[in-house]
């Protein structure tokens, strides 16, 4: 028998340290007892002494070689133990679940988590068929498995669905060996259910992925950032480049770009994140250029970088923003060149559009007014554009509104504007647009029309009144002739100092009055055009008067009379000019009349006249004086306006002022006023003494 060198040597060992031992142990006898104990045998001539020394020696020694030997049995056995509890644990609280299995599947033995698989108390296990714990789908799969591992003595593996008391199945993998025997065969089982979901969500999210990738409208492909490889691409980009898919990933997408240095530059520039390049040229199959929009989003896949870039067609987005922009500028330019002012405010009333049309009309440059409130809302208007405004958020829209607007100057102007609210996709208003035209002109031919109308009705008016007083007249003379005949024949006749004559006197004095009231009154009534003549002011005045004296004493008003005699005579129209008297006296009246319904000593009229010079020019003024009522303010601005009138419907027509401007204007004079509200006013007529 070959002895194991290994042993020989541990057992040289072990008797080497015995003997260490052993003489360890007789010093410390020695050192108690003072020397070693005497040998006494009892047969102690059976053998010398030195025999029995060594014998005693041999049996100490092979004493302490049996204690070392236990005491390191003891330890290995210590080991051993600690060793299988830490297999135990290590058996039992393993991830995956521990079977042994006989040929027919029969469990013999299985750690914890197989128990915790398969929901059943280990005690119940054992010698329990695995099979019955396997669904019914993949029992027979189970099966096969089974017995060819027991056949091939090869590892092999299955993955199989096992039924759980009160739980769904549980997809597991089991992996399994045979022992040496063939007898048993030892199976790992490892829950893959969360795999398997994660699979099917996987598989269920690429089949998601594929489909929008092949759906999309859009040219989608996967390319390599290296190369510029075309990796994979959808239908849309066949359809749109007009390449079959074969042909497409045999390509580089520098191969589809009429910019190939700005593509692959935007490729190899952009290792990570997303781009988005709003405009690139594109060429088709065909040769045709079109233009592109990509979004690329760039990443690591299967170890190499790549990105995904979605491309969309652009051509029609093109054309119609050339067409807006076409539309924009024929808009921008028809605004520009507009003669009516077009004024754009957003929703706070600031201005956003102020065209060449609303600088001319208004005076403000766009530089002056956008971005800042309208400046052309006088504050007298504040109220009326609050409603208007108010109304458009409504829904409602002006046509054609006239009104008054101020100019930068300080000037207010007559407009005529259109206005309504603008409105985005939402509905929500955003601004009010307002496209103004400048009718200052228009209404003052306007007033100057009905001016001129006014005018003819008044001329046809006194033509009548002269053709009815001319026929008067013939009518009133011829008793007035007699009458004056006869008084003074009654005063040839009687002594001349009698109270008959003075009678007669007193006749022929009232008959001359009313032949002189006649004259005046078919003089004032004449239609004919009269050319300019020299007038004396003082017969102008005269004759005004004795039309209204009677009037003016009947309603007690004071009349004051102040015409210098020396007065240059005054070439003009003199019956225009006595018209304008008349309206000036008239309208004094009725002051005075208003404010003073009876007498009163105030109820004053005055008539001056008097010359000035004013920038080498003679001037005659006649100022027309009265304490009525004064002139209001927020008036005073109207007064000369064609219709305007403060008195009512039957005692005024509005025309005096406005006509007898027009008459002073004619004599290039200026009629003004002054007056203070409440105290009264004073009319200058002024008119120069030489007519150009």
């Amino acid at each position: 028998m070959k002895t194991d060198k290994n042993t020989l040597a541990d057992a040289a060992e072990l008797r080497r340290l015995a003997e260490e031992r052993l003489r360890e142990k007789r010093k410390s006898q020695r050192s108690e007892v003072g020397g070693l104990p005497a040998i006494t045998l009892a047969k102690a001539g059976q053998r010398t002494e030195e025999e029995t020394q060594r014998l005693f020696h041999e049996l100490q020694v092979h004493q302490i070689e049996l204690e070392m030997q236990n005491e390191e049995l003891r330890q290995s056995r210590a080991e051993v133990e600690a060793g299988l509890e830490r297999y135990t644990d290590l058996y039992d609280f393993a991830p995956v679940g521990y079977f042994t299995l006989d040929r027919n599947g029969a469990i013999s033995q299985v750690n914890l988590t197989g128990v915790r698989l398969l929901g059943v108390e280990r005690a119940r296990l054992v010698n329990r068929r695995f099979g019955l714990f396997v669904s019914d789908d993949s029992r027979p799969a189970f099966a096969g498995f089974l017995q060819k591992v027991f056949e091939s003595q090869e590892k092999g593996t299955c993955e199989v669905a096992l039924l759980k008391e009160g739980n769904h199945p549980l997809c597991v993998r089991i992996e399994a060996t045979v022992s040496e025997d063939g007898q048993e065969c030892r199976a790992v089982v490892a829950d893959i259910t969360e795999r398997k979901r994660a699979e099917a969500t996987l598989r269920e999210n690429q089949a998601k992925y594929q489909e929008l990738f092949e759906l999309g409208q859009e040219a989608v492909f996967l390319i390599d950032n290296e190369q510029g490889r075309l990796l994979e691409a959808n239908a849309g980009a066949v359809e749109m480049y007009g390449f079959t898919r074969a042909e497409l990933l045999g390509m580089r997408n520098t191969d589809l770009s009429a910019e190939p240095e700005d593509t692959e530059k935007v490729t190899r520039g952009t290792p990570s994140g997303s781009v988005v390049v709003p405009l690139r040229y594109h060429r088709r199959k065909d040769g045709s250029v079109f233009p592109v929009e990509i979004t690329g989003r760039f990443f690591v896949w299967q170890d190499r970088p790549v990105h995904v870039a979605a491309i969309r067609d652009i051509t029609a987005r093109k054309r119609a923003e050339a067409a807006l922009l076409e539309s924009r500028n024929a808009l921008r330019t028809m605004v520009e060149t507009s003669p009516l002012a077009i004024i754009v405010t957003d929703s706070q009333g600031i201005v956003t559009l102020w065209n060449a049309a609303a600088e001319r009309i208004f005076g403000w440059s766009a530089d002056e007014t956008l971005g800042k409130p309208n400046p052309i809302i006088q504050s007298d208007k504040a109220e009326e554009v609050k409603r208007m405004r108010s109304e458009m958020l409504h829904g409602k829209t002006f046509v054609g509104y006239e009104t008054e607007r101020l100019r930068k100057d300080g000037a207010r102007i007559a407009v005529n504007f259109s206005a309504t609210a603008l409105r985005d996709a939402q509905s929500t208003v955003t601004g009010i647009l307002a496209i103004v035209a400048d009718i200052t002109e228009r209404k003052r031919l306007e007033r100057e029309k009905a001016a001129l109308e006014a005018q003819l009705r008044q001329q046809q008016r006194l033509e009548a009144i002269g053709t009815l007083a001319s026929g008067v007249a013939h009518e009133i003379n011829n008793p007035i002739a007699g009458i004056m005949n006869y008084a003074q024949l009654i005063a040839d006749k009687v002594e001349p100092k009698s109270q008959t004559a003075e009678y007669a006197g007193e006749i022929l004095q009232e008959t001359e009055r009313v032949a002189t009231i006649v004259r005046n009154l078919l003089q004032f009534a004449r239609q004919e055009k009269q050319a300019h003549s020299p007038t004396r002011l003082a017969d102008l005045v005269e004759q005004t008067l004795s039309l209204l004296q009677a009037i003016l004493r009947h309603d007690q008003i004071t009349l004051t009379v102040d015409v210098p005699a020396d007065l240059p005579p005054l070439k003009c129209r003199s019956q225009q000019l006595e018209q304008v008297l008349m309206n000036l006296l008239t309208n004094a009246r009725d002051a005075l009349n208003a404010k003073y319904p009876g007498y009163h000593p105030g109820k004053t009229l005055a008539v001056r006249c008097q010359t000035f010079e004013q920038e080498g020019r003679r001037w005659l003024r006649v100022t027309v004086a009265d304490q009525g009522t004064g002139i209001p303010a927020e008036i005073q601005a109207r007064i000369f306006d064609p219709f305007f009138t403060t008195k009512p419907r039957d005692k005024g027509t509005g025309l005096g002022l406005s006509i007898s401007h027009g008459i002073v204007q004619d004599h290039h004079g200026r009629l003004h006023f002054e007056t203070v509200p409440g105290q009264g006013t004073q009319f200058h007529l002024d008119l120069p003494v030489e007519q150009e």
